[in-house]
């Protein structure tokens, strides 16, 4: 004798997905990520000498985040974030450079530390020194905005699948 088994076949049927309301919820993710980076940028460039306004704009599924178009303070992050090498620097048209020396020492920030604050404690500036040439160390890069991605990366990924689950409820 031969057994023989009955399969009863269901359908299965996708659960109904409202778009308008996944889109709100993905456009809401992306703006609490944006939040999330301006204030890490925020953080990072509190101690700068010249007032950095911040901000963040969603535009085509992404998050951009940085100075708001300020390109002297965009400059200056691009800067500390990438590094630069040591070099040499000219005083303009011929003359001298005017400036506190304040001697061989540390950063007040480090690199892949977002968020770095400093002791609040300005190192004491010397004489004034005159030069027509001045050899700069350079410093390493900081890769804060490397370590923010990082950082923001699994978040992101959570609250866009927590939009998504959110719609299909």
């Amino acid at each position: 004798m031969v057994a023989t088994a009955r399969i009863r076949i269901e359908p299965i049927y996708a659960m109904p997905l409202e778009i308008e309301k996944t889109l709100a919820n993905i456009a809401g993710a992306l703006d609490e990520t944006g939040k999330k980076m301006n204030a890490s940028f925020t953080l990072t460039t509190a101690n700068w000498n010249e007032p950095t306004s911040m901000g963040y704009e969603v535009e085509e599924g992404a998050v951009w985040a940085g100075p708001n178009d300020d390109e002297e303070a965009n400059a200056k992050w691009q800067r500390l974030d990438e590094g630069v090498p040591a070099r040499t620097i000219t005083a303009k048209h011929g003359g001298t450079m005017i400036f506190p020396w304040q001697g061989a020492g540390e950063s007040y920030t480090a690199a892949t530390k977002v968020r770095q604050f400093w002791s609040g404690q300005r190192k004491k500036h010397g004489k004034l020194r005159r030069a027509a040439v001045v050899s700069h160390p350079g410093h390493e890069a900081r890769q804060w905005s490397d370590e923010m991605i990082k950082e923001q990366q699994e978040p992101f990924a959570k609250r866009v699948q927590a939009a998504i689950d959110n719609a299909l409820d």
